[in-house]
Parts: structure tokens; C-alpha cells; sequence
């Protein structure tokens, strides 16, 4: 038979349940509580960049590959067809003003020098020629030309006596008219004798002229060959290290090959490439910045060249402090040619978050958390990133590469 179960156990089951059943709520709670939290996706704060939105100047840049190159260079080049005797200094050699540089065979140039000698004393030897050819004809002439003027003289008192006496009856008409015929003959020749003196002049200075030319040209030939034959010790026109030299002697050089190369050290410039695309992007006078380890210096386009190669387009910067200790030749550089800028817009310092102009999300950090943030980008420089909407002065941005949670709405940051 079955007794009644007493009520204190009945009790104390019933509370024994209870916290069970109350243990299982508070676990349960907990769980939800804290399971979130255990697949919430976060990121170490150490392991991220970040940059704060603030108002200030912007340049859109365009991105070129630049070289160091001396500012100036000495180009010597062979005056002559010759060959290289001697190589006097090697690429690396620092040279003062002066200093020769190679030794060029200068024997067929002294022999066209001599020749050139000899052609001027014949030249010379003529004109004397014809300086006395001269004198001695005008001499000729000018005492045919007295002797006719004397006679031309007695023939005109003649005649002037011969009427006298026609006048008187002492001569007969016909004495009197031949002596007016002589007359009138020696004028003539008086006259041609005269012509002849200035003909002779006129056609001996001719020919005395065309020696003297002559005698010109092979003044000017001489000199240039002179400085041929000065220029031809290939010295340096200027200190400066010399950066290439024909490598080998007994080279045969021909007029206007180099021969060697002098840079001035003391003063620098950039070559840059860049892309065809921007060719109606830049122009002479454009300000450009060349980017040195953290260093920048400032310049400007001085030059484009007319020609594209290869799909490149070939320009100079002229440097502001083109007398860096930062700048070495032949170094590479970044080059950043500013093509439009803003004086004042919320910006962001550049980095891998921003994919270039138009919408796009970044990652702002509030109280802990990164929130993805939808934003419109600006112009876009090397340094800075406008932010035209989405964010205002004082955002702390993650501005690392966050493609891997771009799903993400939110990342806790730790």
C-alpha cells in the first residue's frame, strides 16, 4: 500500500528543479550574450594606419619615373677625321678647366695646314705680281698720255698761229685747215689715251681683287683649321668629372663623333618618362615635385620633347635647389607633376584604402569600432586624398588596405 509522499520533499524537488531549469536560462543567456561577441570580426590596432580628415590643400598629381642627371654637360666632339693615339683620364677623373683629355693623330691636319701655307705665299707672290703688272702699265700709259697732252698742246698753239696768218695773207687756207685736222686727231687720241689708263685701272684692280679674295679664303680656311688643330687636344672646357670617354685608342674618329663627356657635379636636373596618355595634360612651366627617400623637392617642367617612343613621353624638370646634397646622377627618383590643386578641402593622407575618384566605402573609426562609411573621392596627389563627401574634419580613418572586409559593416578594433 502507498504512503503520501512528504510535503518537504515534494518542496525540495520542486526547488531543486526550479534551479536547474534556471541554470539552463542563465547559461542559455550567457551564450547568446557572448557568442556575437566571440564571431565579431576584429582587427589589432597596431596592425593598422590611420590618418585623420582635416581642411587643407590638395594637388592632383600624375605619376612619372625620373633620373638624376647633371645639370650641364660638356660634350667634346672630334674636330677633325683622325684616330685616338692616347687616352689621357678614365670616366671617374675629376678635370680642371684646360686639362687634355685624349691625344688625337694630328698628322694629315698639319700636313693640310702646310699646304695651306704654301697656297697663301703663292697667293701672295701673285698679287705682288699684279701690284707691279699694275704700275708698270699705268706707268706706260701715263707717259703716253703726257706725251700726247704735249702734243695736243703745240698743235693747238700751232693752230692758232696758222690763223694769224691766214688772217694776213702767210698761209694758204688748205695749211691752215690741216693743222686744225691735226689738232682735232690729238685730241682724240689724248681722249683715248685716257680711257685706256682707266680701263687698264678698272680690269688690273679686278684681277687684283679676286687675289685678294682668294688670299681671304684661304685666311679663313688657315684659321679654321688652326682651331681645328686647338680644339683637336680635346681639353676639357670646364671642371667637372668626366662621365665617358672613347674606350679604346687607336680608334678612328670622324668630325663631329664625341669623344668625351664632362659633367658639372655641383648642379642637378631630373629626366622623367611618363605615359602618352597625359600628353594633353602637361606643359612647359607645370610645377613638379621629385620625391627622395622622405624628402621632396620642389621644380618645374622646362622641357617636353616633341617625339613620343615607345608609348613614353620624354620631359625636364628643372630643380629649385638643384644643388641638393640629396641629389646624386644616375639616381632614380619618383616624380610627381602637379596638374590642378585646391587651396582648401577636407583631405586624407594617401594611401591603399583609396582606389581613385568616385564612391567608394572606408573604414571610420567611432568609439572603438570601424564603421564602413560610404564616401565620394576627390582629386587625388601623392601625399593627400580629397574626401568631397562622407566624412567631416576629425574622422580618424583607417586608411591600410581593408579590402578583406569590405563585407564587413562594422570591426571591432582592439
Amino acid at each position: 500500500m502507498d504512503r503520501p509522499v512528504d510535503p518537504s520533499v515534494r518542496r525540495r524537488k520542486t526547488i531543486k528543479r526550479g534551479i536547474q531549469a534556471g541554470a539552463g536560462v542563465g547559461a542559455t543567456v550567457l551564450i547568446l550574450a557572448f557568442v556575437p561577441t566571440w564571431f565579431s570580426p576584429s582587427i589589432d590596432g597596431d596592425d593598422i594606419r590611420t590618418a585623420i580628415a582635416e581642411i587643407g590643400p590638395v594637388e592632383a598629381t600624375i605619376t612619372a619615373s625620373g633620373t638624376v642627371v647633371p645639370e650641364s654637360e660638356q660634350i667634346v666632339a672630334s674636330p677633325i677625321e683622325s684616330r685616338v693615339l692616347r687616352i689621357l683620364h678614365r670616366p671617374g677623373d675629376t678635370l680642371a678647366v684646360g686639362d687634355p683629355i685624349v691625344e688625337l693623330d694630328l698628322g694629315a691636319t698639319l700636313l693640310g695646314l702646310n699646304k695651306l701655307d704654301d697656297e697663301m705665299s703663292l697667293n701672295a707672290n701673285e698679287k705682288a705680281q699684279l701690284e707691279l703688272e699694275l704700275e708698270s702699265q699705268l706707268a706706260d700709259l701715263r707717259s703716253q698720255y703726257e706725251t700726247d697732252s704735249l702734243k695736243l698742246q703745240f698743235l693747238l698753239a700751232k693752230t692758232s698761229q696758222m690763223r694769224r696768218l691766214l688772217e694776213i695773207g702767210g698761209c694758204s687756207a688748205d695749211q691752215a685747215h690741216q693743222v686744225d685736222l691735226e689738232t682735232q686727231i690729238a685730241q682724240v687720241g689724248l681722249a683715248q689715251t685716257e680711257r685706256s689708263i682707266a680701263n687698264k685701272r678698272r680690269a688690273l684692280e679686278a684681277r687684283l681683287q679676286g687675289v685678294a679674295t682668294g688670299h681671304q679664303l684661304l685666311r679663313k680656311e688657315r684659321d679654321e683649321l688652326q682651331r681645328q688643330l686647338e680644339m683637336a687636344a680635346a681639353r676639357a672646357g670646364r671642371g667637372g668629372v668626366l662621365t665617358w670617354v672613347v674606350p679604346q685608342e687607336g680608334t678612328a674618329v670622324h668630325t663631329g663623333d664625341v669623344i668625351a663627356r664632362i659633367a658639372d657635379m655641383s648642379a642637378f636636373r631630373v629626366d622623367a618618362t611618363v605615359s602618352d596618355v597625359h600628353a594633353n595634360s602637361i606643359a612647359v612651366g607645370m610645377p613638379a615635385k621629385v620625391k627622395i627617400s622622405d624628402s621632396i623637392l620642389v621644380g618645374e617642367i622646362t622641357t617636353i620633347r616633341p617625339t613620343i617612343e615607345n608609348g613614353i613621353i620624354s620631359v625636364g624638370i628643372g630643380l629649385r635647389d638643384n644643388t641638393s646634397p640629396l641629389l646624386h646622377s644616375n639616381q632614380r627618383v619618383d616624380v610627381h607633376i602637379v596638374i590642378a590643386g585646391k587651396d582648401k578641402a577636407l583631405r586624407v593622407k594617401r594611401g591603399p584604402f583609396a582606389t581613385g575618384r568616385g564612391s567608394g566605402d572606408v573604414f571610420v573609426i567611432r568609439g572603438g569600432v570601424a564603421v564602413r562609411t560610404p564616401v565620394r573621392m576627390g582629386i587625388s596627389g601623392f601625399e593627400y586624398v580629397e574626401v568631397a563627401d562622407g566624412l567631416k574634419v576629425g574622422d580618424v580613418v583607417i586608411i591600410s588596405d581593408m579590402r578583406e572586409y569590405a563585407h564587413k559593416r562594422e570591426i571591432k578594433v582592439r
